[in-house]
C-alpha cells in the first residue's frame, strides 16, 4: 500500500487512478493527556542579534528600505492567515521576529503578497497545427512589460487600527535578497494573437509574508498605499480617539495629526481625479476623498491640519463643488479671521478654473455666517466677480482652433447672485451686468430664466437690484416666447430635400400635401433605406416603420406633430415664467 500525508490546505495535485482504489482519510491532530505541550527550541542568541540589526536599521539616517518583507514557507488563505495559525518554521520565525521587533521599536504584520505580471508570449508549438487547437503548452512567456507587486489582507498582532488596502513593495525590501528569484507562479494564462496585437501572457504569484517597519515610520509606510490605505486607517484612529478615555486622547490625537501630515504631503504629489466641475453635491455619488478627509479633521478638531489642507490642497486647485459642505463645516472650527483668509485663498486660487464651485462656496458661507462674518468675505467675492467666465477662450497654441465657450449652468447664476447679495450687494450689480453682456455662455432662455425660476420657486425674493435687472431681461425673453400663439397645424411639412431622385420627389410631394398624413412606399430594401435616410437628414416630423406583409416590404411614413408639440410646451413654460417673473 502506498500512502501520502500532507496538510489539506496545501496546494497539491491528485492524479487519476489507473487501477485499484483510493481511500482518503481527513482528520485533525490533537495532543491528549496532561502536561505542557512541546515547545520549540529557544532562540535567545538569534533574537539578540535581530534586535541589534533592527535598531541599527531603525536609526539609519537614510531610512531605506522603508519596510522589510519576508516570505513564509507555507501557503495560507486569507481566512486562515493569522499569527495563531502559522505552521512549523513560519511560527518559529514569527515568534523570534515579534519578540525582537517589540524591543527594537518596530511593528510586525502578516500580509499576502500578490505579484501580477503581463507581457509578450512566444509561440513554441507546431505551425502545422490549426490555430484553434493551440493551448497553453504551445506558448512560452517572453518579455515582461508590466509588473505589479502589492501587499494586502493585513493582519496585526495588537488591537490598534487595522490596515486596509494594498501597499506596494519594492525589490530592495525583500529579505533575504533575491527571495523572489525562484518563485513559481500560481496562475499563468496565455492569449493568442488578436487583430494587430501579438500573443501575450498574464502571470500571478501569491505568497504569505511577514512585514515589519520602525514604529515611527508607520505612517510613511501606510502612505505608500495612497488614500485607499490611509483614509480608512485615519477613520478608525479618529473613532478610537472619540471613544477613548480623556487621558488617552492626547496620544491618539497626536497620531492622527501625524498621519494627516503624511497624507497631505502625499496628496500634493499624487494624481487627482475631481468630480465634474458643475456636478451637484447631491448627485448620489459617494463623498469625495477631500470631503472624507475634512470631515475627519473637523471631527478631531485639528485646526492646524484643517488649515494646511485647505491652503495647500483645496486652494491649490484640488477642489470640486461637491466638497463645499465639508469645507464650510471645517472652516467653522477655525477662528473667524483665519476662516475668512482661507475662504479668500480658495476663491483666489480657483475662481478662474472652478467658478461654479467658488460661487457655491460663497453662497453657502454667505447664507450661514452671521452678518459681521459675511462682510469679511468681500475680497473673496470681488475675486470671483473679476474672474467670471465670459469671452470664449482661444487656444494660444493654435489660434485657428475654434474658441471654447465657457460652460455655464443655471445653478451657477443662482449661487452667484445668492452669495453676492448676502456678502456685498454692490458686487451683485456688476455681476448681473456681466451676465447680460455675454448672451452666448449666459443664454437668456437656457440659463438666466431657469436660474430666476429656481430662485423664485425656492422662495427667494427677486427685487434686489441685481436680480431685478436680470428679472427684466428674463421677462422680456419669456414674453417674446409666450406671446407667440401657436398656429393650428395642418399636415404640410418642409418639402425641400437634398436628393432629387424620383423616389425622393414622390416623398417631397407627400410632405407638401396638407391633407395627407401617411404614405406607403413599396420598394426593395436599398430604396426604402435611402428614403428613410432622406427623411432623417431633413429632420422632418415623420415616423417610419416597415410593413413586412407581401414582397417587397413597404416603408410606412406617418406625419407627426412633434415640432408643434415641442413649441406648444415651450410656450406654456414661457407663459408660466412670465407670470412668475411678473410677480
Amino acid at each position: 500500500m502506498g500512502f501520502a500525508a500532507f496538510y489539506a490546505d496545501c496546494v497539491h495535485e491528485v492524479l487519476p487512478l489507473t487501477e485499484g482504489c483510493r481511500l482518503t482519510l481527513v482528520y485533525n491532530l490533537t495532543r491528549p493527556g496532561r502536561g505542557k505541550p512541546p515547545q520549540p527550541p529557544g532562540y535567545v542568541r538569534e533574537q539578540a542579534r535581530m534586535i541589534a540589526l533592527l535598531q541599527a536599521w531603525r536609526d539609519s539616517p537614510d531610512s531605506t528600505p522603508a519596510k522589510l518583507v519576508h516570505l513564509l514557507e507555507h501557503a495560507y488563505t486569507p481566512a486562515e492567515l493569522g499569527f495563531p495559525t502559522l505552521k512549523g518554521v513560519d511560527a518559529a520565525v514569527a515568534g523570534v521576529v515579534r519578540a525582537a521587533a517589540t524591543q527594537a521599536g518596530c511593528d510586525v504584520h502578516l500580509a499576502l503578497l500578490t505579484i501580477e505580471e503581463s507581457g509578450i508570449a512566444e509561440y513554441s508549438g507546431s505551425w502545422r497545427r490549426h490555430r484553434n487547437d493551440d493551448d497553453d503548452d504551445d506558448f512560452e512567456a517572453g518579455e515582461v512589460c508590466d509588473c505589479s507587486v502589492t501587499l494586502s489582507e493585513w493582519r496585526g498582532d495588537d488591537d490598534g487600527p487595522r490596515i486596509s488596502g494594498a501597499i506596494p513593495a519594492e525589490d530592495d525590501e525583500f529579505v533575504p535578497p533575491g527571495a523572489l528569484e525562484d518563485l513559481s507562479p500560481d496562475e499563468v494564462h496565455f492569449h493568442g494573437p488578436t487583430g494587430n496585437e501579438g500573443s501575450s501572457f498574464e502571470r500571478t504569484y501569491r505568497r504569505a509574508t511577514l512585514v515589519l517597519w520602525p514604529t515611527d515610520r508607520r505612517f510613511g509606510v501606510l502612505s505608500q498605499g495612497g488614500l485607499r490605505a490611509t483614509l480608512p486607517y485615519l477613520d478608525t484612529l479618529v473613532g478610537s480617539w472619540a471613544a477613548s478615555a480623556p487621558d488617552l486622547r492626547p496620544a491618539l490625537a497626536a497620531e492622527a495629526h501625524d498621519l494627516a501630515g503624511h497624507m497631505i504631503a502625499r496628496w500634493l504629489r499624487g494624481g487627482w481625479s475631481p468630480y465634474h466641475e458643475e456636478e451637484e453635491p447631491s448627485s448620489g455619488r459617494e463623498p469625495s476623498e477631500a470631503t472624507r478627509m475634512l470631515t475627519l479633521l473637523a471631527r478631531l478638531g485639528d485646526e492646524a491640519a484643517i488649515e494646511r489642507f485647505l491652503r495647500e490642497v483645496t486652494a491649490a486647485g484640488r477642489y470640486a463643488a461637491a466638497d463645499n459642505a465639508a469645507i464650510a463645516a471645517a472652516l467653522d472650527h477655525l477662528p473667524p479671521a483665519r476662516a475668512s483668509q482661507l475662504a479668500e485663498a480658495i476663491v483666489t486660487g480657483t475662481a478662474a478654473t472652478l467658478p461654479a464651485a467658488c460661487a457655491g462656496l460663497l453662497a453657502q458661507l454667505g447664507t450661514t455666517w452671521p452678518k459681521q462674518r459675511r462682510e469679511t468675505l468681500t475680497n473673496a467675492a470681488a475675486r470671483l466677480v473679476a474672474a467670471l467666465p465670459g469671452e470664449p477662450v482661444r487656444n494660444p497654441a493654435n489660434p485657428a482652433c475654434p474658441a471654447r465657450v465657457p460652460t455655464v449652468k443655471p445653478g451657477f447664476v443662482v449661487d452667484l447672485l445668492t452669495g453676492l447679495d448676502a456678502i456685498d450687494a454692490a458686487l451683485a450689480g456688476p455681476a448681473a451686468a456681466h451676465i447680460l453682456a455675454w448672451p452666448v455662455p449666459y443664454g437668456l432662455d437656457a440659463i438666466l430664466v431657469p436660474a430666476l425660476r429656481q430662485l423664485a420657486e425656492a422662495g427667494n425674493r427677486l427685487d434686489t437690484p441685481a436680480r431685478a435687472t436680470s428679472r427684466r431681461s428674463g421677462r422680456a425673453s419669456a414674453g417674446a416666447g409666450g406671446a407667440a400663439a401657436g398656429a393650428a397645424p395642418d399636415w404640410r411639412r418642409q418639402s425641400t430635400l437634398a436628393c432629387r431622385c424620383a423616389h425622393c420627389q414622390e416623398l417631397a410631394s407627400f410632405l407638401d400635401d396638407p391633407a395627407r398624413k401617411s404614405w406607403v412606399f413599396k420598394a426593395a430594401e436599398a430604396l426604402r433605406g435611402h428614403v428613410a435616410d432622406t427623411i432623417r437628414k431633413a429632420g422632418s416630423d415623420v415616423d417610419t416603420a416597415t410593413d413586412q406583409r407581401g414582397r417587397p416590404y413597404s416603408l410606412v411614413c406617418t406625419k407627426t406633430q412633434t415640432s408643434y408639440q415641442r413649441r406648444a410646451r415651450q410656450r406654456q413654460q414661457d407663459l408660466k415664467d412670465l407670470n412668475l417673473l411678473a410677480g
